[in-house]
């Protein structure tokens, strides 16, 4: 169901001469069916002529703002709380502007290339009937100066909208809502085949033009699933350094430090040669800024298709919204990541590994632990035994009498198997002079 909000038609001479009834203007991320973020304040903006008097009401509040010299005005709300009400928003500046059935709940917005674009495909069935998601999907706009707004349209997540739009973000936001039971707004902004630097604040293209529209819309937090362009171009550990510096420019932009969860990137042996593994860890080293997260997905097969596409979209969507739910919304006892690799010790010939989120150890299909190797300092990397000891690994090889550096699932194309009690996949780590963090 999509329903833009209603405009009625006010010539000039009914609005008194004036031209501004004609032109009055709500932003496009507002609108009909739409979500509003609960507990926070609430931005509401849109155009007129410039000095035009704009008033606002939604629920029992009526505010009033007057449109500045580039015809801008813009509104905040106080915080809301959520409830099962099909509120009305207006604006009145001559003409008015209602928006109906707006919901007031949970926003997540939703970025990067193919894979967060990928859509949930064909089928309609009762799951996909969900009257508390919302979806919006905004389109692409590349373009080298900032764009304040776009064109897009809210739907409610019926069996034709959920289809079209992104699947990891239908996921995750209908995990959220389950747990949760407020409605969810979802908006995703992505293209595929996209260098991370068409997403920087910097005069990045797709920035200016599919995200900068979104600003200063109050959200919870985003959603990031990107990077398989830049390891076809080779970018290695430089990533981490560019994702780093697009997280807190975005931050900057809205003025607080909303959550940041990544999508990690999956095995593939179709990357280049030894490129996959240095971005696992420009990834995992994003984990040392605040209110960050990573859904592992070492253990997702792309392989079977031969492409950067997986089918699995609804274990990713579900892996995020472990992160939100256990870092922004209390529930503090729930595994939220695969283990993740935080030192080691070196004990005569065998080395002891330790991770965070490493709680009850196993494997996934019965066996030991594989895909570990270790060396001495100036050797080669060779296949290890690998022993669990309560949440840690043990490691030793023959003929390596004294170890100094371990690895794990280090290329394109692994395949692990260890798992916390979650049954959360461990993510590929090197020791020798690891950059990454823990999200802890």
């Amino acid at each position: 169901m999509r329903t833009a909000c209603f405009i009625p038609v006010v010539s000039a001479l009914l609005a008194g001469g004036s031209v501004a009834a004609a032109e009055l203007r709500l932003a496009a991320v507002f609108g009909s069916h739409m979500v509003l973020q609960r507990g926070m304040p609430v931005p509401v903006w849109g155009w007129a002529d410039p000095g035009t008097d704009v008033a606002v009401r939604f629920a029992d509040h009526g505010l009033r703002a007057t449109t500045d010299a580039q015809g801008r005005w813009q509104v905040t709300l106080p915080a809301l709380t959520a409830d099962d009400t099909a509120h009305t928003l207006t604006v009145s500046a001559g003409a008015t502007i209602t928006c109906t059935d707006v919901r007031i709940g949970e926003v997540w917005i939703g970025t990067g290339q193919s894979n967060m674009a990928a859509s949930l495909g064909d089928g309609d069935g009762p799951e996909r009937q969900q009257n508390d998601l919302r979806l919006l999907t905004l389109p692409v706009v590349l373009t080298r100066k900032p764009e304040p707004d776009t064109k897009a349209t809210w739907a409610v997540a019926d069996g034709a909208a959920s289809s079209r739009f992104s699947a990891v973000l239908w996921h995750f936001g209908r995990r959220l809502q389950r747990e949760l039971n407020v409605p969810i707004g979802l908006i995703c902004s992505a293209k595929g085949s996209t260098n991370i630097a068409l997403f920087m604040p910097e005069g990045g293209n797709f920035y200016n033009g599919s995200i900068v529209p979104l600003q200063p819309l109050a959200m919870r937090g985003m959603l990031w699933y990107q990077g398989e362009a830049n390891v076809m171009a080779g970018d290695g550990l430089a990533y981490g350094d560019r994702l780093r510096t697009l997280i807190t420019g975005w931050r900057a932009a809205w003025g607080r430090e909303f959550p940041f969860y990544i999508a990690q990137l999956a095995p593939l042996r179709n990357y280049p040669e030894g490129q996959l593994p240095p971005v696992w860890e420009a990834q995992t080293a994003c984990l040392k800024l605040p209110r960050t997260g990573m859904a592992v997905a070492s253990d997702l097969d792309y392989r079977q298709v031969g492409s950067m596409h997986p089918r699995n979209k609804d274990t990713v969507g579900e892996r995020l919204a472990l992160w939100a739910l256990a870092k922004d919304y209390g529930r503090k006892d729930l595994v939220h990541s695969g283990p993740l690799y935080r030192g080691m010790t070196v004990s005569g010939a065998t080395i002891r590994v330790e991770f965070a989120h490493g709680q009850g150890l196993s494997t996934r299909d019965g066996k030991p632990p594989g895909d570990f190797e270790i060396a001495a300092t100036a050797g080669a990397y060779v296949p290890a035994t690998a022993v669990i000891e309560r949440d840690g690994v043990t490691l030793s090889a023959e003929g390596i009498t004294q170890p100094a550096r371990a690895r794990f699932a280090w290329r394109n194309d692994a395949t692990p198997n260890l798992v916390n009690a979650a049954g959360l996949i461990a993510s590929a780590f090197h020791t020798d002079g690891w950059t990454g963090g823990t999200g802890e």
